[in-house]
């Protein structure tokens, strides 16, 4: 059974593609001891890619093969290669009447020598990466990065096409920056399922940061022997000719790509994505060339971390920045339901979201793309269980809600913010459904070769796939977007209690001045009852009929109760002049009453204090001093000082002793 039919689109996630048993044929592999004396291992092609005149090299003393100068030469680098990530080059060396760059790296036990011919022409690696590296180092944003990157690479390796591949959470990737050649279509912006990628072939992008296909279509090259004596294979991880996956190759075929180049892209020791180049015929890379390409690959990883970080403290700044003037604004809020209602906006900028919803005091508002108003309530009763008091996120809301189907389209995932400690108060963030975020970049209507694998292995029915296992999915969540979830919390809850507190301390002063009113009108009422007393009880002056004592004790009496009815109802305020003049009327038969003063206005809570204050002092005259006597004197005077301070006073004279 050929190795073609034995991997198929069933098992090729399993497939064991660091020990193929065969490289690419653009080179040739000699595998020896690691002392390099004798070759264990070496492709078929070894002899005739070396220009031996022997029909094998196995079994052979490297010293036989090779003259004294050579055999020296790659000893004394093997002796270095401590690390088989970074093997050893031997550029342009000189072998009889060749030219061969070789790379030499130690793995498992044995001393792996990969052979290939020099290209003439080829300018120095550090003078290449140099080229890129400066030129990507000016870019200051992610979207220069992205756009700039793929243009320098094309102009200097040569490739068809070069392209930005990033990894979804999912394991899914997206085309982000693209270079190609004119008549291509566009891959910009298009996505690939997780399965295009398979897991063991993103470990060895991370254990050998550079991969070259030189000929989808090329016949492989086969290690002799497949087994060593203990029926191990040899572990080519780390060999630049390691051949390629039969899946992989039919994959680059039905997309009419003829040879292939990875970078990978590591941030934070995990595999963020590749550059991937693509030429629409064979195209073999030079060793200096993919040595430029790893340095600048790694020097791109760095860019892209330091612009990745920046990005997000100047994202976390800006929606502090908001976050701390909403927090300044609600310093005069006496409203808080209204107040967070018209800073939506504002809230809605402190994170990557599509529609932001406030459900306070059992009020939905919302902004931008959110659930429909009639379905807020079963969405806060689910919010209810599932937070439980937390911050609450999901990128699958239907997962978790069923009936969140019927608005998936518009909300596909959310990050609760709860703003009480039970469950009943939400600020919400949400995200539309992702395949409704996407822009399709190539002409749908292209067709591509098909293999014996199907059409399947296509961008076509790729993207396709893609859509199907991301359906009423939104972006992910980051973790910085939880975190500020977390800081908006904090800040609304100390918006919410500040609130509360004033509200509680303007309802105790209420409650005590309430108090203060109630046991002072009792007081007035009590001395109100003495006065009438006092009144009723005043001899009638002798020659005066009673009908006329009636009326008098009357209009007295009405006075007071008009005086009375000033202070309970003096919510609004009033003028001091009205205010005096109301208190004393009772009294201005009796004596001689002056008021002088400027036309003064007093506040509701002044007004009412000063109500019984004069209508103590009138209270106390009228049993004790001016008031209570004829012939005797009451002067009011008041005036508004420099400051601002009010002065009343009251001089009583005639009065009892």
């Amino acid at each position: 059974m050929t190795e073609q039919a034995q991997v198929d689109l069933t098992n090729c996630d399993r497939e064991p593609i660091h020990i193929p048993g065969s490289i690419q044929p653009h080179g040739c592999l000699v595998a020896c001891d690691p002392q390099l004396e004798r070759i264990l291992r070496v492709s078929l092609n070894a002899a005739a890619f070396l220009k031996q005149s022997k029909r094998t090299l196995l079994g052979e003393n490297l010293s036989e093969i090779f003259d004294a100068s050579t055999v020296h030469d790659l000893r004394n680098a093997a002796a270095t290669a401590s690390e088989p990530t970074r093997p050893v080059v031997l550029p342009g060396k000189r072998i009889g009447d060749d030219v061969y760059d070789i790379s030499i790296h130690t793995n498992r036990g044995a001393t792996i020598l990969e052979f290939e011919h020099a290209a003439a022409g080829v300018g120095s690696p550090l003078d290449t990466a140099r080229t890129l590296i400066t030129s990507t180092a000016r870019l200051t944003d992610l979207d220069s990065l992205f756009l700039r990157t793929p243009r320098l690479l094309r102009g200097l390796l040569g490739y068809d096409r070069v392209m930005i591949y990033k990894f979804m959470h999912d394991g899914s990737g997206q085309v982000i920056g693209e270079a190609k050649r004119s008549d291509l279509e566009a891959f910009r912006g298009t996505y690939f399922p997780a399965s295009d990628i398979p897991q063991q072939a993103r470990r060895l992008y991370l254990l050998n940061r550079i991969r070259v296909i030189s000929d989808a279509n090329c016949e492989r090259m086969p290690i002799d022997p497949v087994l060593d004596d203990l029926g191990e294979p040899l572990d080519l991880s780390y060999a630049h000719l390691r051949s390629v996956s039969p899946i992989h190759c039919e994959y680059l075929r039905n997309m009419g790509v003829g040879a292939s180049m990875s970078i990978s892209i590591v941030v934070d020791g995990a595999l963020w994505g590749l550059i991937a180049c693509h030429h629409y015929g064979p195209r073999v890379l030079s060793l200096q060339q993919r040595i430029a390409a790893e340095m600048f690959g790694e020097f791109f990883s760095l860019q892209l971390e330091a612009l990745t970080r920046k990005t997000r403290l100047d994202s976390a700044a800006r929606a502090r920045r908001a976050l701390d003037q909403v927090l300044r604004d609600s310093s005069t809020v006496t409203n808080i339901s209204q107040f967070l209602q018209g800073k939506l906006q504002d809230l809605k900028q402190l994170m990557p979201c599509d529609g932001v919803g406030l459900w306070l005091g059992g009020v939905w508002s919302h902004l931008g793309k959110t659930p429909p108003s009639n379905a807020a309530p079963a969405l806060m009763r689910f919010l209810g269980v599932a937070a439980q008091g937390k911050i609450w996120a999901t990128n699958e809301l239907a997962a978790h809600l069923p009936v969140a189907v019927d608005y998936a389209a518009d909300v596909s995932g959310l990050v609760a913010v709860p703003l009480s400690q039970t469950p009943k108060d939400y600020l919400i963030f949400f995200r539309k459904e992702l395949i409704h975020s996407v822009d399709w970049a190539g002409d749908p209507n292209k067709v591509y070769e098909i293999g014996p694998l199907g059409d399947r292995l296509t961008p076509r029915k790729s993207f396709a796939i893609w859509k199907q296992t991301v359906e009423r999915q939104s972006q992910p969540w980051a973790a910085d977007d939880l975190e500020m979830a977390e800081a908006t919390r904090t800040a609304l809850l100390e918006v919410i209690v500040r609130h509360s507190e004033i509200l509680e301390t303007q309802r105790q002063t209420a409650d005590l001045r309430q108090k203060v009113l109630n046991e002072e009108l009792n007081h007035r009422v009590k001395n109100i009852l003495a006065l009438i007393k006092s009144i009723v009880s005043q001899p009638v002056d002798e020659g005066r009929d009673l009908n006329d004592y009636v009326e008098s004790l009357r209009g007295r009496i009405m006075a007071l109760a008009l005086a009375h009815d000033q202070v309970i109802r003096a919510d609004g305020g009033g003028a001091l002049r009205e205010l005096l003049t109301s208190e004393l009327r009772p009294y201005g038969e009796v004596a001689t009453i002056t008021l002088n003063g400027p036309e003064i206005g007093l506040e509701s809570r002044s007004y009412s204090v000063l109500a019984l204050v004069t209508h103590e002092l009138a209270t106390n005259a009228a049993k004790y001093g001016a008031l209570s006597q004829k012939n005797a004197e009451l002067n009011v005077t008041w005036r508004v000082g420099e400051d601002g301070a009010g002065e009343l006073l009251w001089t009583e004279t005639g009065g009892p002793t």
